[in-house]
């Protein structure tokens, strides 16, 4: 059996086999469970971010509650270094169309509770 039948029977039996919306939200569950670990498996192992190892006491620096402090600050300006690698990447393009609709469908969410209580008071 060639790999393009092989390929052809299981999308055959995926439309088949998935033919309620439950079984399809299933199956995609599945298959995303199993493209994650696949890929958590694949990775090659990184070195951590932190300026401070976990295994070094920091004085001052308490385990049991978050701290807001200079160490704070250094880890926060190195995942902004990953997250936004220059002002022209498509990550940042990104970011500002998602910040710009979040705050479109907020000024939406405000005017239709206030047309919605408009109508309400008109009605009583």
């Amino acid at each position: 059996m060639s790999k393009a039948a092989s390929a052809g029977g299981f999308a055959t039996f995926l439309l088949h086999s998935t033919n309620t919306p439950g079984k399809k939200v299933a199956w995609t569950a599945g298959l995303a469970a199993v493209l994650l670990v696949t890929r958590q498996v694949m990775k090659p192992d990184q070195k951590t971010i932190s300026k401070t190892p976990k295994n070094v006491k920091v004085p001052g620096r308490d385990k049991a509650k978050g701290n807001v402090d200079k160490y704070f600050f250094i880890k926060i300006r190195e995942l902004l270094k990953i997250v936004f690698p220059s002002i022209t990447s498509r990550e940042s393009f990104f970011i500002a169309s998602l910040m710009g609709l979040l705050v479109i469908r907020t000024a939406l969410s405000i005017w239709l509770s206030d047309v919605n209580g408009r109508i309400v008071k008109a009605i009583m």
